[in-house]
C-alpha cells in the first residue's frame, strides 16, 4: 500500500566498469573511447552544475551517463557539449543521469536529533522573549525524493513545534515531483521510528504543505546569509 507523509543524502551505487559496458550498444562504445572526449572536462562541468565533487571512483557512471544522453538526442559528445549551454531540457537530461536518486527516512538521526533540538530551542526563546514572529527555517538541500525533508517535518512535529517552515530543494525536476507527492511504498514506511507513525496516513492534508516547501533551485547565497 503506498502511504502519504502527514504533517506537517545519499547512498552511493558503484557499478564496475565491465558491468556498464557489458549493456552499452556498440555506438554508445565508440562515442565512449572517442578520442575528443575529455572525461576530466565533464567532471568539472557536472561539479560546477550541481555542487558536488564527484569522487574518481565514479568517474565510469559520469561517461556513461554522458554517452547515454547524447544518444538520446542523437548527438556526439562534442555536439552534446557545445548544445548544453543553450538547452536547459539537454542540461537537465544529463543532470538527471549523473545523479544517484536514493535516500531514506531519518538516514542520519544525529543529524535530525541535532536539527530538533535546534528548533526546542529556538522556540523556548522565542516565547521568553514574547517573540514569536520569527520562523525557524531548515534548508534541505539536495533533498532527492524527499525523505529527509520529510522526517525533518515529522521530527518537529513530533515535539509539537510550531512557528518552523522547512524547504527542499534538489537540482534534478524528476525527484522533486516525488517529493512534492509524500507518498512512499511499504519499505520506506518501514523505516519511520514509531513516534512519527502518527503522522502516517493514506491521504496528505493541506496543512503540512503550508510547512514544506520543495523548489527546484540552485544554492542561493543570499538565501544562506539572511
Amino acid at each position: 500500500m503506498n502511504r502519504h507523509i502527514q504533517k506537517d543524502s545519499n547512498s552511493i551505487h558503484i557499478i564496475e566498469a565491465a558491468s556498464i559496458e557489458s549493456f552499452m550498444p556498440e555506438n554508445a562504445k565508440m562515442i565512449r573511447y572517442d578520442h575528443d572526449f575529455d572525461a576530466k572536462q565533464w567532471q568539472r562541468y557536472i561539479e560546477c552544475e550541481i555542487g558536488f565533487i564527484l569522487p574518481s571512483i565514479q568517474r565510469n557512471w559520469l561517461e556513461n551517463a554522458v554517452v547515454q544522453t547524447a544518444l538520446s538526442y542523437g548527438l556526439t559528445t562534442v555536439q552534446l557539449w557545445q548544445q548544453l549551454p543553450l538547452n536547459d531540457e539537454l542540461r537537465q537530461c544529463l543532470v538527471d543521469k549523473v545523479l544517484i536518486h536514493e535516500s531514506r527516512f531519518f538516514r542520519h538521526m544525529p543529524s535530525i536529533d541535532f536539527v530538533t533540538e535546534c528548533a526546542v530551542q529556538y522556540q523556548r526563546s522565542k516565547l521568553i522573549t514574547d517573540d514569536v514572529s520569527e520562523l525557524f527555517r531548515i534548508w534541505s538541500v539536495g533533498c532527492a525524493s524527499g525523505q529527509e525533508t520529510w522526517s525533518l517535518a515529522m521530527s518537529l512535529a513530533a515535539k509539537q513545534l510550531s512557528n518552523y517552515t522547512i524547504l527542499g530543494t534538489d537540482v534534478s525536476q524528476q525527484v522533486l515531483a516525488k517529493a512534492r507527492l509524500g507518498q512512499y511504498d511499504d519499505k520506506q514506511h518501514s523505516l519511520i521510528p514509531p513516534y512519527c507513525q502518527q503522522f502516517v496516513q493514506p491521504l496528505q492534508p493541506e496543512s503540512i504543505a503550508d510547512d514544506t516547501g520543495f523548489g527546484h533551485t540552485g544554492i542561493n547565497k543570499d538565501i544562506v546569509s539572511s
